[in-house]
């Protein structure tokens, strides 16, 4: 995108920040006020929510009430805050005062100068008659105000609010700025308590702690509030409001990083170590105190700030990274790859190799710059990238020497070439017979060197790299999906050269943790298995008769379990009913031509051999008019065994339940196991999910070991994630490789860099607070800000009315001309126009969509407008919890369309109606989703339909919604995890810059910190992220699961205990049990080895249980689904909700989210004593 148009869209986004900024805090000190900022109609207490400095009152009125507040006075207080210190009145429920914390280093510097503002606003009659507050002669608060006589009225605090306010209400209110002169403090010694009056009422408040060994010395400088307010009447003439900060040095930068606030100081964490090197340039110069900071350095230099700031709506510009532009070459050409002679593309590819290897090289130059204690950390990095390197080398070279690698990277060229050249052609309305297949469908280069270094793990079985977990980390939306895509291909066309009779059966297993990101992910999966098929069609000679294929693993919510569920809903569909579960309509158009797909495309075969529901595009001369290859029923996934199976990591929970899985480890015949496994999104394997995973991940790693003995290549993919090591090992027992490698800068890794805002959209993130209210009523003002401020379209109040009026002027001019038609067609238009202006936003845009301007320059002025007003129009709500987000809806559908009436007032404008609004959530069913992505997708004058106004969403959006245009996000409090934050936030500003507007809940600590520290926080995101846990081979989680994967792995592999009846047979099969559990054993002895004896004990007693069951019933089954009377014996295995402990079965879960979701409730029966 040009700079040009990229500046554009800075424009329109940060108008929209803008306005947020000023409808929360005011006017700040520089900034001219508006005239309704200069005198207001609302009290000003209700005007601005963020930046007041309340008068002091008693603890008792100062303690939280409502609101959510339940923290009380001491909510969030800093390590180094006393009682006694101005600054403790910062994180009240009522702030009195605020402050900032930081450095200096006094061998700069012995002086530094502060400058301090606020305004006050005083109440006035509309007729100019005067208002004030004064203290009474008892030392209340009194009110004074004019009557309808002229005479004064006098009311006390003590008396009620609302009555006070009411009083208040006629008035209206001028701002005043108060004077303001900088003041110099010396800090060569400790100073407890300075103050200083700045103004009746606001004084300037400092402590000066005593210096350290290397002459830094900690200095809190604040503003506070001495007034005193007793009762609850008005506060509002005594409150200061828009107060502001600045700091700087009388000498240099003499600000000095804040010792231990950038991250953790452990030498034994190698993460902390790494994060010491690469965010080494993304200091913490100074923490707020019930304001977040913000500085600046004059010089550029490394670790010096010259100027320090407060802020009550802190923003950070994050800069985005991206492929690095630097790094071209004709062999980064699919088409090129896939048609080249074999030692070209060695040659090519070797290159690259080398240019790889010339960066790291310079690293050792840099190595030298860095401080001594950053040495040996440096050293690990640069050997991670030599590391690459050599794979990324022996890739190659396995290319030029193996010829099934070097046919099957040929092949995954050419369908990854013709999967890219179709969803091109589809994206841009597939016009034509056939896309167009230009060359410039290039690899990234990351993509690329990715492949090269795992293609030997993946073809060479006995390669040390098969037994370690390539992590693909980078940040999201940026080109994951399609590296693994192309490995993909890879295997399976590999599998197919090398066992042309016997290479059906599934061979890449593809796993994601969440419902939405499982069928986003399967339409692209699909696009490249249909080129794969395609491909297979032309070479049966090479690759066999077998279909290559694709599965959707998910369950039941999403799609059916067996055909008679299929045919049951396809009924129904037919009938124009809407199915929220078992919804085999998971295609909604063709991969290969872009043909719509509904529920007269799908159909059952029973005369098939395997019968299967079958999908046909039906468009004559599409390659797959008869059939795609694609499987959505798991009863022919199991019949079928497709290529590619895509799956949630819950739906593993069904291994011991059905013996039909069995089939998905090609265990029911000859054949190969899964060749290759990708787990996606690893960072949200981790909690109870990740404990429960890597318990599973046992059977399933035993279950997929070939006859060799070695086990199936393993890939994962992150944008956030810490202590990978420790995660990988407690789930896959792997170790860990990441790539791109980390070099000695967060900002360039080679591969990736961080790039100008001028040439990548950056994304802003803005926060707010508001103590003194609810976080509700801080959500309504803010999403009515930002809604709102699509009437400044392109960044400008007037954009719209300027069109209009370009358009009035030229149609004045025909209404003059001597055509009587034209002048008259003039008049009508001109009538129409005014029509139009008369509307409110929305449908004045839409009116102008279907409006046919005379004026050349008006209508391109208005194709612009919509262009670049698109990505704010439609705000993404982010909620930590439903019930939270259950109270946004109605507010979106009551308060905020009120409150954005009142803001259109102010300006004379018209209010943007609320028209368009969902909800995306797990409350959303299979069925919706697809409809509400198409929807979020909807662009400003596409069409008839407007876009969406509001998307109300939890966690489910934080991966898997890659829908471009979205550019505007609220987060309703801080989530739990910054990677939650970190992949929520991402969805925004992919293709735009984007704005993320951070609505913190004053009560709690853990948003009040990151308020705190927002610029800290948000200029080093990566540093922040938590570390992941998983301990799958705990107490707790051996209870949950432990015998699960015992029966999976005795049920599936043993055939004698395979059938739903051979659960009374366990007695016969001694030595399997115990082979089985003696591997278990290694496994933990492995990953968890404190464990290993506490597991065997649990494992026998498993086994002793199950023998006991068995004995006890002769007819003992796994499961009895249905039981058909309260008479039916239990099975071996029950769902958790049903157990008895009396029946001896084991409480067994069906899904790997099942956790913790229940509690046992007992009734006691009380004795009564008559």
């Amino acid at each position: 995108m040009s700079t040009l148009g990229l500046s554009s869209f800075y424009r329109s986004r940060d108008a929209t920040a803008d306005e947020l900024t000023r409808e929360l805090f005011g006017p700040a000190h520089d900034q001219e006020p508006t005239s309704t900022e200069q005198v207001l109609v609302d009290p000003p207490i209700t005007r601005y929510l963020a930046g007041v400095l309340y008068p002091q009152v008693p603890d008792a009125d100062n303690a939280d009430e409502d609101n959510d507040l339940g923290l009380g006075q001491d909510r969030g207080k800093d390590l180094d805050e006393s009682d006694s210190e101005p600054v403790a009145h910062a994180n009240v429920r009522y702030p009195s005062s605020f402050g900032l914390t930081f450095a200096v280093d006094t061998k700069v510097t012995t002086a530094i100068v502060v400058e301090a503002w606020a305004a006050k606003y005083r109440p006035f009659t509309p007729e100019g008659q005067g208002a004030s507050e004064d203290a009474g002669e008892d030392g209340q608060q009194e009110h004074t105000t004019d009557d309808e006589d002229g005479q004064q009225e006098h009311t006390t605090d003590d008396e009620d609010e609302s009555a006070g306010r009411e009083n208040l209400r006629d008035h209206h209110w001028r701002r005043e700025q108060l004077a303001n002169e900088p003041i110099e403090i010396d800090i060569s010694s400790s100073l407890i308590d300075y103050r200083r009056e700045v103004s009746p009422g606001l004084e300037l408040f400092g402590v000066v702690r005593p210096p350290d060994k290397d002459g830094y010395t900690n200095v809190t400088i604040g503003l506070i509030n001495t007034n005193q307010a007793v009762g609850r009447g008005p506060r509002d003439e005594i409150s200061f409001f828009q107060p502001e900060i600045e700091v700087r040095g009388s000498e240099a930068s003499c600000f000095v990083a804040r010792s231990g606030a950038s991250t953790e100081r452990n030498a034994e964490d190698q993460d902390v170590r790494s994060y010491q090197l690469l965010f080494r340039h993304a200091d913490e110069f100074a923490g707020g105190h019930g304001c977040s900071a913000t500085w600046e350095s004059e010089d550029g230099s490394s670790g010096r700030a010259s100027v320090i700031r407060s802020t009550f709506v802190p923003r950070h510009e994050l800069l985005l990274t991206d492929s690095n532009p630097n790094i071209t070459s004709d062999w980064f050409s699919m088409k090129r790859l896939a048609e080249s002679d074999r030692s070209a593309v060695r040659a090519g590819l070797e290159d690259f190799c080398g240019r790889y290897e010339e960066w790291i090289t310079s690293l050792e130059a840099q190595k030298e710059t860095l401080d001594a204690g950053l040495s040996d950390i440096a050293d690990r990095h640069i050997g991670f990238c030599a590391t690459a390197a050599e794979r990324m080398r022996s890739g190659v070279a396995f290319l030029a020497e193996d010829d099934d690698a070097w046919r099957s990277f040929q092949l995954a060229n050419r369908a990854m070439f013709e999967q890219r050249c179709r969803a091109e052609w589809i994206r841009t309305g597939a016009d034509g017979d056939e896309p167009p297949r230009p060359d410039e469908h290039f690899w990234r280069p990351f993509q690329l060197a990715f492949i090269l270094l795992s293609l030997k793990g993946i073809t060479d079985t006995g390669c040390e790299d098969r037994d370690v977990l390539d992590l693909l980390w980078f940040p999201t939306g940026g080109g994951k999906t399609e590296a693994y895509l192309g490995l993909i291909a890879y295997t399976i066309f590999l599998r197919r050269l090398r066992t042309p009779e016997g290479g059906s059966g599934l061979t890449v297993l593809m796993r994601y943790t969440l419902r939405l990101l499982t069928l986003q992910q399967f339409e692209r999966a699909t696009s490249l298995i249909c080129a794969c098929e395609a491909l297979r069609r032309q070479h049966t000679d090479e690759l066999g008769l077998d279909m290559i294929s694709i599965g959707l693993w998910v369950g039941a919510a999403a799609t059916p379990n067996t055909r008679k569920d299929a045919s049951k809903s396809l009924d129904q569909l037919r009938t124009g009913a809407v199915i929220t579960e078992k919804n085999p309509v998971q295609l909604r158009r063709c991969s290969w031509c872009g043909t719509g797909l509904d529920h007269r495309n799908y159909w059952i075969a029973d005369r098939q051999r395997p019968p299967a529901m079958v999908v046909s595009c039906r468009k004559e001369g599409c390659e797959f008019e008869k059939k795609l290859p694609v499987f959505l029923v798991d009863e022919d996934i199991y019949s079928h065994k497709p290529s590619l199976l895509i799956g949630t990591v819950d739906k593993f929970a069904s291994l011991p339940w059905k013996e039909d899985t069995a089939t998905l480890f090609n265990l029911d015949g000859p054949g190969l196991p899964p060749q290759l496994i990708i787990q996606d999104e690893l960072h949200l394997i981790t909690g109870p999910l990740g404990t429960l995973t890597g318990l599973y991940e046992t059977a399933i790693d035993m279950l997929c070991e070939a006859n060799d003995g070695s086990h199936p290549k393993i890939i994962a993919s992150t944008a956030t994630i810490r202590r990978a090591s420790d995660q990988v090992r407690g789930i896959f027992n792997r170790s860990v490789a990441q790539f791109p490698p980390p070099g000695l800068d967060s900002r360039d890794s080679w591969f990736a860099v961080e790039m100008p805002k001028t040439d990548k959209g950056s994304r802003l993130y803005l926060g707010a607070i508001a103590p003194g209210t609810s976080h509700a009523t801080l959500m309504v003002r803010s999403y009515s800000s930002l809604l709102q401020s699509a009437c400044s379209l392109g960044g400008s109040d007037d954009a719209l009315d300027g069109i209009m009026e370009t358009e009035r002027t030229s149609l004045d001019q025909r209404a003059e001309d001597t055509d009587e038609v034209v002048a008259e067609s003039a008049k009508s238009r001109r009538e129409q126009l005014d029509r139009i202006d008369s509307e409110n936003l929305t449908d004045q845009v839409r009116s102008l969509q279907d409006y046919d301007f005379t004026s050349t320059e008006a209508a391109e002025r208005f194709e612009v407008l919509l262009t670049h007003s698109d990505p704010y129009w439609t705000l993404l709500g982010y909620f930590n919890s439903l019930r939270v987000l259950g109270g946004a809806r109605l507010q979106v559908h009551n308060d905020i369309p009120a409150h954005m009436e009142v803001i259109a007032g102010r300006s004379g404008r018209q209010a943007r109606r609320i028209e368009q609004v969902i909800e995306l959530t797990s409350r959303s069913s299979s069925a919706e989703i697809p409809a509400h992505l198409a929807a979020m997708d909807r662009r400003l004058g596409s069409g008839p339909v407007a876009p969406l106004d509001v998307v109300l969403a939890t966690n489910m959006i934080s991966v898997g919604v890659d829908i471009d245009r979205l550019g505007l996000m609220a987060v309703m409090g801080q989530p739990q995890s910054s990677s939650e934050y970190i992949q929520a936030t991402s969805r925004v500003g992919r293709r735009h810059p984007g704005l993320v507007a951070i609505l913190f809940n004053a009560a709690r600590s853990r948003d009040l910190s990151h308020y705190e520290r927002f610029m800290a926080f948000h200029s080093a995101l990566y540093r922040e992220v938590n570390p992941s846990s998983v301990t799958p081979f705990s107490a707790r989680a051996r209870d949950k699961g432990l015998h699960a994967v015992f029966v999976a792995l005795c049920r599936l592999t043993v055939p004698g205990l395979r059938s739903n009846k051979n659960a009374s047979s366990v007695a016969d099969h001694d030595p399997e049990l115990r082979r089985i559990r003696d591997r278990i054993i290694d496994r933990v002895t492995s990953v968890a080895p404190g464990e290993a004896n506490e597991t065997l004990v649990h494992l026998n007693q498993i086994i002793a249980d199950w023998k006991k069951r068995a004995m006890d019933n002769p007819d003992l089954v796994y499961n009895n689904f249905p039981r058909g009377n309260s008479d039916s014996e239990p099975g071996l295995l029950v769902e958790s909700a049903e157990h008895d402990p009396e029946e001896g079965s084991f409480p067994t879960l069906w899904s790997l989210r099942d956790v913790d979701t229940q509690s046992n409730l007992y009734a006691l029966r009380a004795s009564h004593r008559g």
